[in-house]
């Protein structure tokens, strides 16, 4: 499942990320951020496994708007985990995440 979470309001759009991390302790958390990732850490981000046995919760914190990664619509259409966040600190259009696999 993938999840985007945006707007223009950092404070309310962070809450609502604070909060979604919460209601998943459960899960193993990695955190990417889109100014600094690599295609690399993405791909190790997906595929890697829990030390833990956990299932997976990867937040992409601004790679919509600010990530370099050429294919990262590929990538995550190709290595999704089981659960994403994709977090940005601004509104997003449609036409800039219709490359997403969302669910219906």
């Amino acid at each position: 499942m993938i999840i985007i979470i945006h707007g223009n309001d950092i404070n309310v759009s962070r809450t609502e990320l604070g909060n979604y991390r919460m209601k998943n302790t459960d899960k193993e958390i990695i955190v990417l951020d889109g100014n600094a990732a690599t295609e690399t850490d993405l791909i190790q981000a997906f595929d890697a496994n829990s030390l833990f046995e956990k299932n997976k919760l990867v937040i992409l914190e601004n790679f919509i708007c600010k990530n370099k990664i050429k294919n990262f619509f590929v990538l995550l259409k190709n290595n999704p985990p089981q659960n994403i966040v994709i977090w940005e600190n601004k509104e997003i259009s449609k036409k800039q995440y219709q490359g997403i696999p969302l669910e219906s």
